[in-house]
């Protein structure tokens, strides 16, 4: 498992001959290749080590036209950069090889010393950082997304929102009624960033928040903030992870018949009416195209309170509690108990079959497997939860008829988002996977720790697709495509091979040939699903 981007770390030290390698990569004039890696190496170990530029400036991946400077540079802020703090760094809570998020079996995998854990740490006084429950099943986080003025009283727990497929899904809907003063959706509640309330400033109040060395929260003694050029490069590797656009489900065809089915569930309006806030299996409104934020009962469902020390409950009012000094939002108690309005951003569905559990508090879906339990997510908009939500009131009313989830809807739907999901998977796979080709084609055995950085993180989407297409056997939703999986089965094997050797062209041919059963297992999925993948999907 490749666990918080370190196994296969880029090296601080790295290759250049006056900037010319990818112009004359054999050339006489840098010496043999072998001698002259290891002596530049050793001359720029501990040059310019820490800064993006230059370190991307050395990565073969940038050489070759396969991610941009500005893109690889971000992704070294994201994943290595501590900001003088507690050492989390982004990739912490949002680890590549784990879909960029946190669940309760990943946490279960980490060493007690993993900076996840960084409250534990007695040479810090971090007592409330995070929530005991960050153990528990749930793998909940604590937030303090109204203000840090009352560090004992206000806060929530939240779980860790992934960070794919960003670019489709943080343009804000004005029409929700949610203040202007946040440009973009981010965070759960739609209103995570300080500042502008941009992404770009996303990245200040996730330093706040989650990388101080102590409660006092000083910057430049706790943590230092970011500065404007990784807020940029940070900014331009978030956007260029997983999709840079939706897909047209009108294009898309299923050829497993409950999927099919699923997917005309999901489009109709009058039975499942995913699409129209779901425009595309995205994240967007129909009517606006934008993200829009929603009351849909969320707040009352179970766990997704917060048990105060002296007595009484915390809810999560999602977007807007910030500037309040007491709770204004009613859920379950009669009285204020929650800060904000209510409304929760609408994440993107493609992603969402392997990143369960679900909603803001993981409380639907199988706590231990992430792949497991989407039928229980899409169940819920047949709870009362959701039909007596403001939400579900507003589009009965607009529609003339309540949402029907009878006979096997909610199954259909959940294989349909299962099929989507595993043909994402896929196609992360093999751009994963044809990255490798060109890197072992173009420098052979340079830099492996990168072609097999990548190989394992296609392995991991692999691993996820198979899970996804077996998993939930016991709501209908599992047991899909059993030749793919085969194929999918015997892929992993290539890739395991291609990790194992040490010979440059055995890589280059298991890969392919992995790649090419991977393709073939994608192809029997359906035809539609062509996703637009975003460079950063080649970083960890």
């Amino acid at each position: 498992m490749l666990h918080r981007n370190r196994v296969v770390q880029v090296a601080r030290s790295r290759f250049a001959c006056a900037g010319a390698l990818v112009v004359a990569f054999s050339s006489a004039a840098c010496g043999s290749a072998d001698e002259s890696f290891e002596e530049v190496r050793t001359v720029q170990a501990a040059f310019n080590a820490n800064d993006p530029i230059h370190v991307c400036n050395q990565d073969p991946r940038v050489w070759m036209g396969l991610v941009p400077l500005q893109v690889c540079a971000g992704a070294r802020v994201f994943f290595d950069e501590t900001f003088d703090g507690n050492g989390r760094t982004c990739g912490t809570c949002h680890d590549a090889a784990n879909n960029y998020t946190v669940d309760s079996k990943f946490v279960a995998a980490l060493p007690a010393n993993d900076p996840l854990f960084v409250a534990d740490d007695p040479n810090f006084d971090l007592e409330l950082l995070e929530l005991p429950d960050l153990r528990g099943p749930l793998a909940l986080i604590r937030e303090n997304v109204d203000g840090f003025e009352d560090l004992e009283f206000k806060f929530v727990g939240r779980s860790v929102t992934h960070t794919i497929s960003l670019a489709t899904s943080i343009a804000r809907d004005p029409g929700d009624g949610t203040s202007a003063d946040f440009a973009e959706r981010t965070g759960w509640g739609g209103d995570g960033a300080p500042g502008d309330g941009s992404l770009r400033s996303f990245l200040d109040g996730a330093i706040n928040q989650h990388y101080p060395k102590d409660s006092s929260r000083t910057p430049g003694v706790s943590f230092r903030f970011a500065t404007e050029a990784e807020k940029d490069q940070t900014l331009a590797f978030q956007l260029a992870v997983g999709r840079t656009a939706d897909l047209n489900l009108a294009s898309v065809v299923l050829n497993d018949a409950g999927a099919a089915q699923g997917r005309n569930d999901f489009l109709d309006p009058m039975r499942g009416r995913c699409n129209h806030c779901h425009a595309n299996a995205g994240a967007n409104f129909v009517p606006t195209g934008l993200n829009r934020n929603f009351d849909t009962g969320t707040t009352e469902a179970p766990s997704s309170f917060i048990e105060l020390p002296g007595g009484g409950f915390l809810f999560d009012g999602g977007f807007g509690g910030q500037g309040l000094e007491e709770p204004n939002h009613v859920t379950v108690t009669g009285v204020p108990d929650a800060f904000g309005d209510g409304t929760f951003s609408t994440p993107p569905l493609i992603e969402a079959a392997d990143t369960g559990p679900f909603f803001h508090t993981h409380v639907f879906g199988d706590v231990f497997e992430p792949t497991n339990g989407i039928e229980g997510a899409v169940g819920f908009y047949s709870s009362a939860l959701f039909t007596n939500s403001p939400a579900a009131q507003e589009l009965d009313a607009f529609f003339g008829a309540p949402i029907d989830l009878s006979g096997s809807a909610v199954q259909d739907i959940g294989r349909f988002l299962r099929v989507l999901n595993a043909s994402f998977n896929l196609a992360q796979a093999i751009q994963r996977l044809q990255a490798t080709h060109t890197l072992v084609v173009a420098f052979w055995g340079y830099r492996e720790d990168i072609q097999k950085g990548l190989i394992e993180l296609a392995d991991e989407e692999v691993e996820d697709a198979i899970r996804v297409l077996s998993f939930g056997v016991e709501t209908g939703g599992g047991n899909l495509h059993p030749a793919q999986q085969a194929t999918l089965i015997n892929a992993r094997a290539l890739l395991a091979a291609a990790l194992a050797t040490t010979n440059p062209a055995v890589r280059r041919d298991k890969a392919a040939a992995a790649r090419a059963a991977i393709q073939t297992a994608k192809n029997g999925l359906g035809t539609g699903m062509n996703f637009q993948l975003g460079t950063g999907n080649l970083m960890f």
